[in-house]
């Protein structure tokens, strides 16, 4: 964690050499900040569902690592599927073949038994195979076509690889990227680029009155990507100009600091 004087200095603090490559900051109330790399956006870009603002290169990666991660998360799903399946169809084969055996105990040239004493001797030793081959067969999956071969150098699995095995088959990968911030659902279509007016120290103005933003509320109209602080003088005068009408439906989120989401500050995009 730092100060605000600390974090003021972090540009320069993190261009010296350091022992250590890691980086710690602290998100700051500040609008002119990334929610991932925590500088001064570089092409700003703003996700019009949270509100939430980022350098364009920063969430491109972002997404693009979600993306990396459901694949790589699919392909263990379908390998642990794979593994179970197998699995399930070598203990069917050694269960078949331990219930053949169990039959062929019964020889029809053991003239001293007779019928009821062979089937009374063979129920006892195959009636915990007939059971245990019944339950396997609920379990063998179905499908139209014939069941994947066994692999020969596939080991016998224990409890808790079983258990694994079917956590990872079972598990749910989303295909929905989110904001790295807010956590909410968004798409590419969602990025709106923002040009912010910025004076001399970094600053970032309001369109009308020219005041730093800093970590006032803010209106971005989606059309131009403008930013107004969110005052009456300042946005009901630039929607009176534009021809807009003030009403709840064109306003859907507030832009603010990403560090002070929730009821509080809530973010608000104009939409055209």
């Amino acid at each position: 964690m730092f100060t605000y004087h600390e974090r003021q200095q972090m540009p320069q603090l993190l261009s010296r050499p350091r022992r250590t490559e890691t980086k710690h900051a602290k998100l700051g109330n500040e609008i002119n900040q990334c929610g991932i790399c925590l500088h001064q956006p570089k092409d700003p870009v703003v996700v019009i569902t949270s509100g939430v603002i980022y350098c364009r290169s920063c969430i491109i990666l972002s997404l693009g690592e979600q993306k990396e991660k459901a694949n790589q998360l699919t392909k263990e799903k379908e390998a642990a599927q794979k593994l179970l399946i197998q699995h399930r169809n070598k203990n069917q084969r050694d269960l078949t073949k331990a219930f053949q055996e169990a039959n062929q105990l019964v020889r029809p040239d053991q003239e001293s038994c007779s019928m009821e004493e062979r089937d009374d001797e063979l129920s006892d030793d195959t009636a915990e195979v007939k059971e245990t081959l019944k339950a396997q067969r609920k379990q063998a999956p179905v499908s139209g076509g014939p069941p994947p071969p066994v692999d020969f150098w596939t080991g016998s699995l224990d409890k808790d690889e079983i258990e694994e095995l079917e956590s990872r088959a079972n598990a749910k990968v989303s295909k929905h990227r989110v904001c790295p911030v807010t956590g909410q659902r968004m798409k590419f279509q969602d990025l709106l680029a923002i040009k912010p007016k910025i004076d001399g120290d970094g600053n970032w103005l309001c369109d009308v009155s020219s005041q730093a933003l800093r970590n006032k509320r803010v209106v971005c109209r989606q059309k131009d990507g403008s930013l107004i602080c969110e005052v009456s003088k300042c946005v009901f005068h630039p929607l009176l100009l534009f021809g807009m009408s003030y009403s709840h439906k064109n306003l859907s989120s507030t832009l603010g600091p990403a560090s002070t989401l929730g009821p509080a500050c809530e973010r608000l995009v104009v939409k055209d």
